[in-house]
């Protein structure tokens, strides 16, 4: 119960010697010994987490849910090759399980063989276009194959997966989250400013929607709506550097030019990894110049 709670408040750190502890006390308890090796994963322990999923798969190498989680934990590493051989594991376990096609086609995406994916995926969603809204799968499928396709460029066909994925299961957030998402990048904006809103209604603290439906705006001209959103995805989210620029141009929008420079320098001063640092130089001293005319 303390490892859980731990991991529940996000003191993950404190739980994983929990972990370690009752996997050691509990050999035989697959669900105590999966928890320990996902808990080391997620501590950035990825050879020890691997090591420790692949003892379990050995002892039970029928068991789907380890091959699978095998399978991710090779891509989170780097190693491709790994997670197809995990992937074909669970096909051979079970040809019917959609787990199978989803690490192969994650393992193919992992190579840049988005293609590959997409041809891995698109007779898998087929296959589960019967299947009942609440076991969940018809909607992973789609939100998986919505961004194999779009990654391939292909990205009206992503969105026509997605919108009728959302037809097939209204109640997916997963699927309604993606939605959003894919409008906002094809520049759909009103679409995109419908469908956060719809997520919003039923979690309005939720910072990735805050981001999606402050950035929509940024980019429809309107930063003094977009302003108190990504505000409040900035303060629930402090070092995510995507959403503090996004705040900053819409500072820059409204002409508070100085705010907009402090935060860009923020930005710079954290991570690049992801963000092009030239074009958010640029900004910074555009904002500063601008600020200094007033």
């Amino acid at each position: 119960w303390l490892a859980e709670l731990y991991d529940a408040t996000g003191r993950s750190v404190e739980a994983l010697p929990h972990w370690r502890e009752l996997a050691r006390t509990n050999p035989k308890n697959v669900a105590i010994r999966t928890r320990y090796a996902t808990s080391l994963v997620n501590q950035g322990q990825l050879a020890e987490g691997r090591q420790a999923l692949l003892e379990l798969a050995g002892e039970y190498p029928r068991d789907v849910s380890l091959w699978y989680l095998v399978s991710q934990v090779e891509n989170r590493a780097g190693n491709a090759d790994g997670a197809e051989q995990a992937a074909r594991r669970i096909q051979d376990i079970d040809s019917s399980d959609p787990r199978g096609p989803l690490a192969l086609a994650e393992a193919r995406t992992a190579r840049g063989d988005h293609r590959g994916a997409v041809d891995t995926l698109t007779p898998l969603l087929d296959a589960l276009r019967d299947s009942p809204p609440e076991s969940g799968a018809y909607a992973r499928v789609a939100v998986e194959l919505a961004a194999a396709l779009e990654a391939d460029e292909q990205r009206d066909r992503a969105i026509r997966v997605l919108e009728d994925a959302r037809t097939r299961d209204e109640r997916s957030v997963e699927v309604a989250s993606a939605l959003a998402a894919a409008y906002l990048r094809a520049k759909r904006l009103d679409a995109a400013e419908r469908a956060y809103r719809a997520l919003l209604g039923g979690d309005p603290d939720n910072p990735e929607w805050l981001g999606g439906l402050g950035w929509t705006y940024v980019q429809q001209g309107q930063a003094g709506l977009a302003r108190e959103p990504l505000e409040r995805a900035v303060a629930a989210r402090p070092t995510d550097l995507t959403l503090a620029d996004h705040l900053a141009d819409a500072l820059f929008q409204l002409k508070q030019y100085r705010e907009a420079a402090a935060l860009w320098d923020r930005v710079l001063a954290g991570t690049s990894a992801g963000l092009d640092v030239k074009a958010i130089t640029e900004k910074r001293d555009r904002a500063r110049q601008l600020a200094g005319r007033q």
